[in-house]
């Protein structure tokens, strides 16, 4: 489960194991505000709708495994994680 906590600005996205109730990672996500997230019907892969700094839509697929493994990190704009990126004109 993901939840973004802070969504007008520099918004966090929180990873949940539903079945344990807790937090297994608190990231600080690309967009400057998210407006969205979704997983993949295999719960593998994350995807999270927002806008970057210039109001620009912007869609980024995480790797939810690295995600995990990544607990937390400042920016994530660079992270490994990222399977693709794609952000508005």
């Amino acid at each position: 489960m993901a939840s973004v906590e802070s969504p007008e600005k520099d918004s966090l996205l929180i990873l949940w194991d539903f079945n344990l109730g807790r937090r297994v990672a608190s990231l600080k996500a690309c967009a400057n505000k998210l407006l969205g997230v979704a997983f993949s019907h295999d719960d593998k892969l994350l995807a999270t709708v927002g806008l970057d700094a210039q109001g620009r839509c912007q869609v980024v697929v995480w790797d939810v495994a690295l995600l995990v493994a990544v607990k937390a990190v400042v920016d994530l704009s660079k992270a490994a994680a990222i399977v693709a990126k794609q952000v508005s004109d």
